[in-house]
């Protein structure tokens, strides 16, 4: 290169473009450059060199309308992750065709939140089941999930395009992993929670004597895994009523032990004979084995009918873990317990010790032999249709003037893994409505706005299903489908926005705050530009919505998103912050 050549860059999170030069580059290349970027471009100057990420454009890209071109939810498909120093530089600023373009990415390090907005538009069936054939394909070919869950290469496998949807992530380069709750795909998953929590489970003096005989042996400390093994799980498997097996897949892969019901696995286990043994998680190889164990070509007709729902056990010496995993388009996999001490406690208050422990192991014994019951048959010579029921949650009905409203899916709201809000069909009208599950919802306040014609019709907020499980205290929210577009959207396919958007926003925050609610959550994707004109204006989204002084943020606000400077997670929502977010909406949007 020669001295005067420069990149042009872009820190793709404020859209702001800088030059960079890129000659005389000794020692460490890509440390260098990262430097140069530190001290190019404002935004970074109190950043750490070790945050600043640097991304490749796929092709170069003009700096002409580079604001419109680069927002978040287009980032994804624009870039690369530059794997060596020589790739990154390539011969950007020797290239003619690249003068005028942006030849460099940059943005800051986060954390388990995603730097790519959720991307608007439906996720349709027919792509569920291109990413689910796609999966099935792809996972067997990948490395042994032993080797696959070493940190290394778990840290490289979450980063790629099949990662497990685990709430792990490469800090280096983050995303979000987090999947919708297990519970919503498979009901038991949710009772089995609520088992361990309910005080009224006694299991039987036996069954805690065997619990006890099982925990002195998991305090052993052994010469290998076969003795622990063999000493461990044969206790286990009298207090689960259960013969486990260990099966070879095709690809000559296996997991320690599996229980297998109906030419299918409903449960797998991974044992180690000390935390860490082998260098890697015992519950994270748990995890990749059922899924290797479900992408066999061999187990393909099981997997055809059902979500696949299956309890994974992870055993490191005295440290026990239950998880629940399930496969639709991608694997979700959490964990339903935290890793518990089997080893005795002390020498006098043991008892209390022993008798959680026993709770959790036979909530898990009774849990089996539900999901034993609710296994479809199938039969291996005539393989079923895939069940589009299998990408989506399990709730179907929901209580309407005093009877069960019956209904399809027809696609996720969201191409993004963690969308819980669902295009669906009531089956016997053919009525379009939207279900969501939420944690919490501000009903008072849609109903307000659904009496202005600014909010669609809420059906139903209320209890997930007909049975007696908590599910932690989701609610599943039923309300209009309304055809139309996002303010997001509109503006970025270049719709015609009505002038009188700005006026009818504003009035309905307005008369919103006149009752005392507030919003929280006010932003382009949860504005719909309904496409029949008597609605200009209709607002989505009121999960945060509530009484002012009483609605609070979640936990976790999205870094991607430019909140008033007060707010916080757990923070009390204002008055004063929806009007810095209306305001804001009006200058994005040219309102």
């Amino acid at each position: 290169m020669e001295d005067d050549n420069e990149l042009t860059v872009v820190d793709f999170e404020t859209c702001a473009i800088g030059s960079v030069s890129a000659s005389n580059l000794p020692g460490n290349k890509f440390v260098r450059l990262r430097r140069k970027v530190k001290d190019s471009l404002h935004t970074y100057k109190d950043v750490p060199e070790s945050q600043i990420l640097l991304w490749k454009p796929h092709a170069p890209l003009s700096t002409v309308g580079v604001t419109a071109d680069l927002n978040l939810r287009r980032i994804a498909s624009l870039i690369q992750t530059p794997q060596q120093v020589e790739a990154l530089l390539g011969e950007w600023t020797s290239d003619d065709e690249a003068q005028g373009s942006v030849a460099l990415l940059v943005s800051m390090m986060k954390g388990p939140e995603t730097i790519v907005d959720r991307e608007e538009g439906e996720e349709t069936i027919v792509q569920m089941r291109a990413d689910y054939a796609n999966l099935r394909a792809s996972f067997p070919r990948t490395k042994a999930p032993s080797l696959l869950a070493k940190s290394q290469e778990y840290r490289i496998h979450q980063r790629g395009a099949l990662p497990i949807y685990d709430g792990r992530y490469d800090a280096l380069h983050p995303t979000s992993t987090v999947g919708p709750p297990v519970d919503l795909y498979y009901s038991g998953f949710a009772k089995f929670r609520d088992d361990l929590s309910d005080s009224n489970n006694h299991p039987p003096p036996e069954f805690v004597c065997g619990v006890a005989k099982l925990m002195a042996a998991a305090a052993g400390i052994y010469t290998d895994e076969d003795a622990f093994s063999s000493s461990v799980f044969s206790l286990l498997q009298v207090l689960l009523d259960a013969q486990c097996i260990t099966i070879k897949n095709k690809d000559k892969t296996s997991a320690d032990f599996v229980l297998y019901f109906e030419r299918a696995i409903l449960l797998l286990c991974e044992l180690k004979r000390e935390v860490g043994e082998g260098g890697c998680d015992a519950s994270t190889q748990a995890i990749l084995s059922t899924l290797r164990y479900w992408t066999q070509t061999d187990n393909e007709v099981a997997s055809r009918v059902s979500c696949c729902p299956t309890y994974v056990v992870a055993f490191g010496g005295p440290w026990l873990a239950i998880m629940g995993a399930v496969v639709t388009s991608r694997c979700i996999a959490q964990r339903l317990t935290d890793f518990m001490w089997l080893a005795p406690q002390d020498c006098l208050l043991n008892r209390d010790h022993v008798h959680k422990v026993a709770r959790t192991l036979f909530s898990l014994k009774n849990a089996l032999a539900a999901l034993r019951q609710q296994r479809p048959p199938h039969s291996a010579t005539s393989p079923p249709e895939i069940s589009d029921a299998r990408f989506f949650p399990h709730p179907t009905s929901y209580p309407r003037a005093g009877q069960r409203v019956r209904f399809d899916y027809v696609a996720a709201m969201e191409k993004d893994p963690r969308c819980v809000t669902f295009h669906c069909r009531v089956i016997d009208t053919k009525e379009d409505i939207v279900v969501k599950f939420v944690s919490s919802y501000g009903t008072e306040a849609h109903e307000f706005l659904q009496s202005l014609l600014r909010a669609p019709e809420l059906f139903y907020c209320g209890a997930i299903d007909e049975s007696d499980c908590s599910y932690g205290g989701m609610q599943m929210v039923v309300m209009e489908f309304i055809p139309g577009q996002t303010l997001s959207l509109a503006q970025a396919t270049g719709s015609i926005i009505e002038d009188n958007v700005s006026s009818v926003l504003t009035d309905a925050l307005a008369a919103l705050h006149a009752q005392g609610f507030v919003f929280g959550d006010l932003r382009g994707p949860n504005i719909i530009l309904p496409d029949n004109c008597l609605r200009p204006v209709v607002l989505l989204d009121f999960d945060w919505a509530g009484k002012a002084g009483e609605a609070r943020y979640p936990i976790n606000l999205s870094s991607s998103v430019k909140w008033p400077p007060d707010a916080q997670g757990l923070g009390e929502i204002t008055f004063s912050h929806d009007l810095h977010m209306l305001q804001q909406i009006i200058e994005e949007y040219c309102l």
